[in-house]
């Protein structure tokens, strides 16, 4: 990949086109796009997008993107990886063996796992390739992998979007995000929908899409459990869920545009939840 496009300066002239292979860590850090986790955030308020913290790697981070570099990627998993050899950390020379293998993934800007973690992402690989539904569409030979979007918005002025697809299928027009979750079940991804608002991460992806290539793609949602016995189910959600979807993005970023246009007093009252004494039906909730 060329480095020119790792230049915050000069990203602007990447917008309305997809790159394949751009580091995740270059990607979340762009500044003037707003992404689907940015929604997420100014959906609760403008306060929690201001206060959202530096890009680091969380341990759900750490194992989710061990999940993708093994199924999208297995042949750079050393050189993003470190395998630490089992210790105990109860001992003295065990929690030194620890501290070696740390130092040693930090001097080759790598990321330490352990054994048992890469078995568990290799239980991940196994069984989604064992699935019909799911197998086919992540052969190493078809699509693109980890592919970033770059699209100014055609509904909202002045509004850049970026988004990142696991695996784009251009000839089939499909768009495929990976989930490490703790259940496959429908139930339970319903209500990761509604807990991390993926509707709106799908609309969004496909906004993206549809600005950049003038098609319309299909986004599937691949879940594959995180424990034995690692279930794997696909998903897509309907239409009317992302038709809802698109209005909750409208007002997030009619707030956000709002907030941006106002002066330092008008931003301090916009920026919470809302202005005086709110009063409460617990029916609302229910």
């Amino acid at each position: 990949m060329n480095e020119n496009i790792l230049n915050l300066e000069g990203i602007h002239k990447y917008l309305n086109q997809l790159i394949e292979g751009m580091p995740f860590k270059t990607y979340i850090e762009l500044e003037d796009f707003l992404h689907s986790s940015d929604l997420k955030l100014l959906q609760q308020s403008v306060n929690h997008w201001l206060a959202k913290s530096q890009f680091e790697i969380t341990q759900a981070l750490k194992l989710g993107q061990l999940g993708h570099t093994i199924l999208l990627e297995m042949d750079t998993l050393t050189e993003r990886y470190l395998v630490m050899p089992k210790v105990d950390a109860r001992t003295v020379k065990g929690r030194e063996q620890k501290i070696l293998a740390e130092e040693q993934a930090n001097n080759e800007g790598k990321i330490l796992i352990s054994q048992d973690e890469l078995t568990q992402a290799l239980g991940w690989k196994d069984n989604i390739m064992k699935s019909p539904v799911t197998s086919n569409v992540f052969m190493k030979s078809r699509g693109k992998n980890e592919v970033s979007g770059f699209f100014r918005h055609p509904e909202f002025d002045g509004i850049n979007g970026a988004f990142r697809v696991d695996k784009l299928l251009e000839e089939e027009k499909i768009a495929i995000d990976l989930k490490i979750m703790q259940s496959a079940h429908p139930y339970a991804f319903i209500s990761s929908v509604k807990k991390f608002r993926y509707d709106l991460q799908a609309r969004w992806y496909l906004d993206g899409l549809k600005t950049i290539t003038g098609d319309d793609y299909d986004f599937i949602f691949v879940v594959c459990e995180k424990t034995n016995p690692h279930n794997v189910q696909a998903y897509r959600l309907d239409q009317d869920s992302l038709d809802v979807a698109s209005k909750h993005i409208r007002s997030i970023i009619s707030k956000y545009q709002e907030y941006q246009k106002s002066d330092e007093q008008q931003q301090n009252r916009l920026s919470g939840y809302y202005d005086g004494i709110q009063t409460l039906n617990i029916k609302w909730f229910n």
